[in-house]
């Protein structure tokens, strides 16, 4: 049997980071790529010499992966933690990752025009692929975290749904999920120290139903208001917010 308030515990353990400061070591990584690929296309439009553009898209790459250690590996430990008691600062944080790599996207999408008109040699073009392709990674994993965050945001509304409904004196105390759970119908898991109270377990079973006809019935007036339509930002979709995410609930 699996240990769901164990792998409960160890997601709250491993938030070390605060949002803040996570904030502000993004926001340090994106200036830094900004000046290389700033100074980048600066050389390129000017024609200066291959070796020159080798050597920023050497510091480039240099970037690239620190800003994947530093922000995405952070995203990935952290993001559980932060959807569940930051949301709105998470958010904003996503946002500006979604502008900034935008913005890399285009730049790069401009340098090759470039690079071709300087006719860059071979091994300079290969480079900006590489570089091209490592991006392309880090905007599939950062809509994944886009993704989350919007169902973390679903989970709060649920719980606090959930909560203000009578249940024999049964108080709901918090919730957890796993954010990585890839499965459609989601279980969103409950932890209530009354629930201890409740001997016999077909009674547990009974208010997880009940509790579970609720959930539908939230999702249904959620379906109801109809879909909030956002704009998309540099590929990054934001179609999240409509779905409805947990279909099941549990006690832990």
């Amino acid at each position: 049997m699996i240990n769901v308030k164990g792998i409960a515990v160890s997601f709250v353990l491993s938030a070390a980071l605060s949002v803040s400061a996570f904030g502000n070591n993004v926001k340090s990584l994106m200036t830094y790529e900004d000046s290389i690929l700033s100074e980048m296309q600066s050389n390129t439009r000017e024609l200066v010499n291959s070796e020159k553009i080798l050597e920023m898209m050497q510091l480039l790459s240099n970037a690239n992966k620190e800003f994947d250690l530093k922000t995405i590996n952070h995203l990935h430990d952290n993001i559980y933690i932060w959807c569940k008691e930051d949301t709105q600062n998470i958010s904003s944080i996503l946002g500006t990752l979604a502008v900034h790599i935008e913005k890399k996207n285009n730049l790069f999408i401009a340098l090759k025009k470039d690079l071709k008109k300087i006719d860059a040699p071979k091994h300079i073009k290969s480079q900006l692929i590489e570089l091209e392709n490592s991006t392309s990674e880090m905007n599939k994993y950062i809509q994944k975290m886009i993704d989350i965050t919007y169902m973390g945001i679903d989970a709060k509304h649920m719980f606090m749904a959930l909560s203000a409904i009578p249940n024999d004196g049964i108080k709901l105390d918090d919730y957890w999920f796993n954010p990585f759970d890839e499965e459609k119908d989601k279980t969103l898991f409950l932890l209530s120290k009354d629930s201890e109270k409740i001997e016999n377990i077909d009674d547990l079973f009974n208010l997880e139903a009940i509790l579970e006809g609720e959930l539908i019935e939230y999702n249904n007036k959620k379906r109801s208001i109809g879909k909030i339509k956002l704009p998309e930002v540099g590929g990054f979709k934001f179609n999240a917010i409509n779905n409805t995410h947990f279909k099941h609930v549990s006690f832990m």
